[in-house]
């Protein structure tokens, strides 16, 4: 079982997650995030943070939308739906090894025992993740919730020893899925525990993660440093290779933009006048005119050249 704390307000609330690793961060350091980079994380929890623009409207939606996404979830599922009375609530794990691991819970559930086949306990209380998510998700989640979803929801399990869980979510506003997610020991104790203790290890000793390429550490980078100081600093010696793959990757993008323009340019030059043109192997390339509304720039027709099917 986990420990439970309550919090009087939002602040402390807040100050009490930077002290451990809750079941949003798992994802962002398994590399899993589309939204944060485990640099960005790892600064957050040194006390570092920096606010994302939309990122308080976002939770705002997400904590208004929750209870009627739980409803549906219990008319949908027939299940019973059980939400914290104090929003400020924080499970903290009781396992020796990671006594700082938290989850804050949006709800718990039990399968009902009357209409369900369950491999867990008949009755067995599960972790309910309750989500407010964006049509692009949607996209992600075909037969299962996509893969973040899924390592947060069994963090929650770790943290509250529950031998399942389950997702609920609305997508692009109106839109319900959900599934549930059986406790899978072997990645808890495997994957998720190593990589957890390995990234604490790292905040308590100010030994930042390393730097990688995704979208979202570009964007941190921006904001952790908006301005330069009009200062020169010396790099080691590592810096040279940064700069040896900088202009070998810039000098292929550059090979590859041209034999692009190139494909482009004689395929267009084919098509003519012709709206599309097939191929022998089964792929059809459309040249239709587009037009561009007024808004910013001056309102324009173009064409764009675009490429369907799949070959035979």
């Amino acid at each position: 079982m986990s420990i439970i704390t309550t919090y009087d307000n939002r602040a402390d609330w807040l100050a009490a997650r930077r002290k451990g690793l809750g079941a949003s961060d798992a994802p962002v350091i398994l590399g899993l995030s589309p939204f944060k980079s485990a640099l960005q994380l790892y600064h957050e929890k040194i006390g570092m943070e920096v606010e994302r623009a939309g990122e308080l409207e976002f939770l705002h939606w997400g904590n208004a939308l929750e209870a009627p996404i739980a409803a549906r979830y219990a008319e949908v599922t027939g299940r019973p739906v059980t939400r914290a009375t104090n929003p400020y609530t924080i499970h903290w794990s009781d396992d020796a090894r990671t006594p700082w691991a938290f989850a804050t819970l949006d709800a718990t559930t039990r399968r009902n025992t009357s209409l369900e086949s369950t491999i867990s306990l008949d009755g067995e209380e599960g972790a309910l993740e309750i989500k407010n998510a964006s049509v692009y998700v949607g996209d992600k989640w075909t037969d299962e919730p996509p893969v973040d979803y899924q390592v947060q929801n069994q963090h929650q399990q770790m943290v509250g020893a529950f031998g399942w869980g389950s997702i609920a979510a609305l997508i692009g506003g109106n839109k319900f899925l959900w599934c549930d997610i059986e406790r899978n020991n072997e990645f808890i104790n495997g994957v998720l525990m190593p990589a957890l203790i390995e990234f604490w290890g790292r905040v308590q000793n100010q030994d930042p993660p390393p730097i990688d390429g995704s979208d979202s550490a570009k964007a941190f980078l921006a904001q952790l440093y908006p301005q330069d100081k009009g200062t020169v600093v010396a790099l080691d010696g590592e810096a040279v290779d940064w700069d040896a793959e900088l202009t070998e990757a810039k000098a292929k993008v550059d090979e590859w933009d041209a034999k692009k323009q190139l494909a482009e340019n004689r395929l267009k030059a084919a098509i003519g006048e012709h709206s599309a043109a097939t191929l022998p192997n089964g792929i059809t390339y459309t040249f239709k005119a587009q037009t561009r509304s007024e808004h910013i720039v001056k309102a324009s027709t173009f064409r764009v050249l675009r490429r369907k099917g799949s070959i035979k």
